[in-house]
This record gives structure tokens, sequence and C-alpha cells, in this order.
């Protein structure tokens, strides 16, 4: 897997810290539909406190954060949505997915406790996915050999010679 560098330890611990804020304030913008309240003209911090409902210090508070982060871009006193933003919007990654709630960090903790059996790793080793009502086990048996297959045509259409490393981002046979 491929790990970001970092010349002092000390950077890397503050990155990791600071995600604990990059994750809230993500979360609130998104929670607030603070880009789609924007619009596609650039707007002041003013204008923004007014659209996202929020004290203008606080306003400049989450756009600093968003500009951050990359997603908003403040230049003559005026912010627009970034490229990044943009492109995340077009293709549909802002939706009603990341506006579930985050489980708590007990729900999380008792998740890791005591883990639901993966269907993959069923399906995998014995054919079988776990017994569960949001799964079709026919559909994801008949599909797990197709994506097998699928990937073995990748492989061989693909010289991969030239990389070290390949991320596989969401390709397992059960979501």
């Amino acid at each position: 897997m491929l790990q970001p560098q970092y010349e002092d330890p000390t950077e890397h611990l503050w990155s990791l810290a600071w995600g604990r804020n990059i994750s809230r304030f993500l979360g609130l913008a998104i929670e607030l539909d603070a880009l789609g309240k924007m619009g596609e003209e650039p707007i002041t911090v003013t204008e923004a406190s007014v659209r996202w409902g929020l004290p203008e210090t606080s306003a400049r508070v989450l756009a600093q954060s968003l500009c951050c982060m990359r997603i908003l871009v403040h230049k003559n006193g005026l912010l627009t949505k970034s490229e990044l933003a943009q492109n995340l919007a077009a293709g549909g990654f802002l939706l009603d997915e990341c506006r579930k709630p985050l489980a708590s960090i007990d729900v999380l903790k008792g998740e890791l406790q005591s883990p639901k059996p993966q269907a993959w790793y069923q399906i995998r080793d014995d054919g079988q996915a776990p017994d569960d009502s949001t799964l079709n086990p026919g559909f994801y048996r008949k599909l797990h050999p197709i994506r097998l297959t699928w990937g073995e045509q990748l492989a061989g259409r693909y010289d991969f010679s030239g990389h070290r490393e390949l991320i596989d981002i969401g390709g397992a046979s059960v979501g």
C-alpha cells in the first residue's frame, strides 16, 4: 500500500490529529449542503454565512477549513468551489451516502469487537453468502466468478510491469 512520506514524524502525527477535524468540518459542510447553497458564482464570506445559516465568524472558520481541504478557493475576497469540488459533485460523490451520520466511537468499537461475517470471504471460501436479508446469495455466488474473470481479463490486456503498486478501490464482490 502506498504510504505518505514525512520527513518529520511529528508532521505525520499532526496530520493524523487534523484528520478528525477535517472529518467533522466536511461532515458539517455536507449536512449544511454548503457547496450546493453556494451556487456557481463566487460569493463573499458574508453571503456564505447567510446561505449556510451561520454567523459570519463561524462561516469564515468553515470556509477556511474547506479551503485547507482544497474544496473551496478564496481569491480576491471571494469563495468559489475548487475544481476538486466540481468534479466530486459532477461524479455524484457528495450525495446521500455522504449525508449518513458517522457511527459513534462506541458503535465503532462494538463493531470491531464483534465483527459481522464478511460475505465476500464466505463466498470465496465456501461459495455461501451469510444469512442476511440484505444479500441475495444466488446473485453474489453467480457474480463472484464473473468478477474474477473480469480481473483476469484486465490483467491480460494491460501491462502492469511499469507499476510497483496497484490500488483496488471498491472491487469486492459484495458491497
